[in-house]
């Protein structure tokens, strides 16, 4: 008896209720990780992609009090970028490079929210992050240059 009650007490400690608001910044990283999972299984990424997409499926959180930040890390073959989304309560306020290899190229063109950064050879690839937050929809550009 002791073992139902213990186990009926954990799962109803997991339901949420459908009337209850949900975190929508925790569910967009929920989901970006997600998409990474994903697109890593698939394959067929470059270097770039891959990493990128490794960045996203790691990203850390840190939370202090009402503010929080997902903390990324992009190695692409042991060079690496480190970026980090900051939110206050549930507003992004801050977007932020913290490293960046000396050989690469970062860019953004006015009035765009993403920036492009070229990575030099051996590997000789690109890619963007949106600096409104994780994924490219919204006020980002979709296509590439």
């Amino acid at each position: 008896m002791r073992t139902r009650l213990l186990l009926l007490s954990l799962l109803a400690g997991t339901v949420t209720r459908a009337d209850e608001p949900k975190d929508q910044i925790d569910t967009t990283w929920r989901a970006r990780k997600e998409l990474a999972q994903s697109r890593i299984a698939k394959g067929g990424l470059d270097a770039c992609d891959l990493a990128l997409e490794k960045a996203f499926k790691t990203a850390k959180l840190t939370k202090e009090k009402d503010v929080r930040s997902y903390d990324l890390t992009i190695d692409v073959d042991g060079r690496v970028l480190g970026a980090f989304y900051r939110y206050t309560g549930d507003k992004l306020d801050g977007f932020a490079l913290v490293a960046m290899p000396s050989q690469w190229v970062a860019y953004q063109k006015a009035d765009s929210k993403t920036i492009r950064f070229i990575v030099a050879p051996p590997q000789a690839c690109a890619f963007s992050l949106c600096t409104s937050g994780p994924t490219a929809d919204g006020p980002c550009e979709t296509s590439r240059p």
